[in-house]
Formats: C-alpha cells, structure tokens, sequence
C-alpha cells in the first residue's frame, strides 16, 4: 500500500509540476499568477498544426472527472467516520440526509466566485493550519495518551 500510494503521489506530483512550468513558459508567471484557471487558458492557447485544437475541452473534462471521483471519496469517508462515529451498522441511511446538507451548505457558503476569492485571501491560512495540523495532532496525542 505504501509503495502504491508513493507512486501516486509521485505522478500527481510530476503532472502537477509539469502543468505549473507550461503554464508559466506559455503564459507567463504573472498571467499564470493572476489567471483563476490557468491550465484552461493553456488549453486555449495550445494548436499542433490545423487539426489538433480545442484542447480545452480535454482540460474541462479532465477536470470535472477528477472533482467528481475526489467528491465521491470524500463524501463516502464523510458518511462512513459518521456511521463509525454514532456507531451505526449501516453509512447508506446517512448518505441522502449528508447530500441534502451538503448540497444546501454549498449552495448559501459562497454565493458568488468573488466571495469565496475574498474568504480564501482572508481565512484559508488559519481554516487549513486548524483543520489539517492542529486538530490532528491533537487527536494523535489524545490517542497516544489514551492508549497506554
């Protein structure tokens, strides 16, 4: 399981790295700063010949494919540590309510692109420190204490 999981971080790593230099070659470092979907705009601006173009359409596909399957795997671990959680046998009763929540949060959240740009500029840093590194380490240190 590590190995897979190193492999995968490694080729998401490398794709993601090789994505970042076109864009800024192609574009340019402060429009590929400024751009909200830079990869996009290089699939615009990609043509081979007279035939191969409109790669942005492959771009947009790619990317709706990929927001579904982390979506779904997500949403399936929400409903699952919930179901552990409350100790139910079953996360399948959870999953209607847990769509109807998340959908309406989603919905109200951010009612407009500038709004969640704001939100990002101004909360992400202290949202993320809390959510990815205080809350599990403290969750990793209540489990080491309650352990011995």
């Amino acid at each position: 399981m590590k190995k897979s999981f190193y492999l995968g971080t490694i080729l998401g790593g490398g794709v993601l790295f090789l994505v970042i230099i076109f864009c800024i070659l192609v574009l340019g470092a402060d429009n590929t700063a400024r751009l909200t979907y830079p990869s996009y705009k290089l699939g615009m601006r990609i043509s081979i010949g007279d035939f191969f173009e409109r790669v942005e359409v492959i771009v947009a596909f790619i990317w709706v494919f990929t927001e579904y399957f982390k979506l779904t795997i997500c949403f399936y671990g929400l409903a699952l540590g919930l179901a552990q959680l409350m100790g139910l046998q079953n996360y399948k009763i959870l999953q209607f309510p847990l769509a109807f929540l998340i959908l309406t949060f989603t919905i109200f959240s951010h009612p407009d692109l500038v709004h969640y740009q704001n939100l990002m500029a101004t909360a992400w840093t202290p949202l993320s420190l809390t959510i990815c590194f205080i809350m599990p380490l403290l969750l990793l240190t209540v489990g080491k204490i309650r352990g011995r």
